[in-house]
């Protein structure tokens, strides 16, 4: 039975220092040199190992607690159990292996574990998504709120416009109405001799006078307002 005679590091023959590009390099090197042994026990027993090595010291987690263990003396128990199973891959990996491609790192995945954050995404899930459709809802409901006050405030003020324009053009008509009644008044007046006339004639006839120019001017405004445009 082979025993564990070197630290993980010096499996690979590596520092302890060493970073995640050192440790890929130095695996690749140590599975090329290894399928030159000639001994096929030997050759898988040092693949296991190097695999073993590897899959531990690539890890930041496992690797973390195998250095706090060489700091304390416990690391010949981390490396005694470590399997060091004959490898089913003799051929040098041309990349560095992925978590999901390593079987021993998966078969440590606690079940417990996953079926716990399998819950509480789900969970996360299901009090996300109703605040998600909540708030799109309130922005959607305040988009269709501020929308209708504006077209109320438009339509509003076409009201009012409108309003303002049919008092204007009734307001013509009553102008139009009183100029006539003015200039039948004034003819009147204008025909009494001025010897015959009274003082309040004569100042019926100035104020109406000047009734009709300011009417004028008025009336004069409101028809170039609401005069054709061609």
């Amino acid at each position: 039975m082979h025993t564990q005679s070197k630290n993980l590091y010096a499996v690979l023959g590596v520092a302890p220092d060493a970073d995640a590009a050192t440790l890929t390099s130095a695996y690749q090197q140590a599975i090329r040199l290894n399928s030159d042994i000639s001994d096929e026990r030997e050759k898988a027993a040092r693949l296991a190992q190097i695999d073993d090595a590897y899959a531990l010291l690539s890890n930041p987690i496992r690797r973390g607690v195998y250095d706090a263990s060489l700091a304390s003396g416990g690391a010949r128990q981390i490396e005694a159990g470590l399997s060091h199973a004959p490898s089913h891959h003799p051929t040098p990996p041309v990349a560095k292996r992925s978590f999901g491609d390593d079987e021993g790192l998966l078969a440590k995945i606690d079940p417990g574990k996953v079926k716990l954050w399998r819950k509480a995404i789900m969970l996360a899930l299901v009090i996300l998504l109703p605040l998600f459709y909540l708030y799109r809802h309130a922005n959607v409901m305040r988009m269709q709120g501020e929308w209708q006050q504006s077209l109320d405030k438009a339509e509003q003020q076409d009201a009012q416009q409108s309003r303002e324009r049919s008092a204007e053009i009734r307001e013509i008509g009553q102008l139009q109405m009183r100029r006539a009644e003015i200039n039948d008044r004034l003819q009147y007046l204008g025909k009494i001799d001025a010897a015959n006339s009274t003082v309040n004639e004569a100042m019926e006839y100035d104020k109406l006078t000047e009734e009709k120019r300011t009417l004028e001017i008025r009336l004069e405004q409101l028809q170039k307002k609401y005069a054709p445009k061609y």
